[in-house]
């Protein structure tokens, strides 16, 4: 699946279409709590998902796999990685930052820690973590898997599921619910855009909000 017309869509109005299409269970079960966000910027993006664990046994492989994860993550894509606590070390950083914003992905969700923070905020590619670390994983012994189902508090993230992430948090939409959860935030986004100008000029809160769009497509989600 690609996404289209996706401009200006953000974490909140994601949920906002996931509770309209599915209700408020549903919109709180897709929710990834306790993420840091270092970026202003949201990242909507279909999920690229990685796991890293320390290699027990060595194959010879570990450092080549790591590094393909990497260099072969689609564009548009938000890479969401997790790192087993036996990593014990930063998988995100200043190097695999330039990397994956060159190939143009939206945004990196990061179950684990990050490093070089400061030179990740100067090269602008929005990313979400736990926490910072000095310590950086040592590629020879990362045990990477690759398109994998993770689970995250509770919460699965599967390959080319919906990642919406900003500064207010981090959502996930399941793939088969795609297609009508962004039909409603379109409409939403479009309407709140008419809401925001009536706002700027003037008019009462409670006369333009919620729109009558807004309204129309509620209705319809019941």
């Amino acid at each position: 699946m690609s996404l289209e017309d996706i401009d200006r869509l953000n974490a909140s109005l994601i949920a906002d279409a996931m509770q309209r299409v599915g209700g408020v269970s549903f919109v709180r079960g897709q929710q990834l709590s306790g993420f840091q966000p270092q970026s202003g910027k949201p990242a909507v993006g279909l999920a690229y998902t990685v796991r890293v664990r320390f290699a027990q046994e060595k194959t010879g492989e570990e450092r080549a796999r790591w590094f393909d994860a990497i260099d072969t993550a689609p564009g548009g894509a938000v890479f969401v990685i997790q790192a087993d606590e036996d990593v014990g070390a930063a998988v995100f950083g200043e190097m695999v930052a330039l990397r994956l914003n060159r190939r143009g992905l939206a945004g990196v969700v990061i179950d684990g820690d990050a490093r070089d923070v400061l030179q990740l905020r100067e090269i602008g590619l929005p990313f979400w973590t736990r926490g910072a670390t000095p310590t950086g994983m040592i590629p020879n012994d990362a045990d990477t898997s690759v398109a994998v189902t993770l689970e995250i508090d509770g919460v699965e993230v599967a390959p080319g599921d919906l990642v919406a992430a900003d500064a207010d948090g981090v959502m996930v939409c399941p793939a088969e619910r795609i297609e009508e959860v962004l039909s409603v935030a379109r409409a939403f986004r479009d309407s709140e855009a008419v809401t925001v100008e009536n706002l700027k000029a003037g008019h009462a809160l409670i006369d333009v909000y919620p729109s009558k769009t807004s309204i129309e497509v509620e209705k319809r989600a019941k």
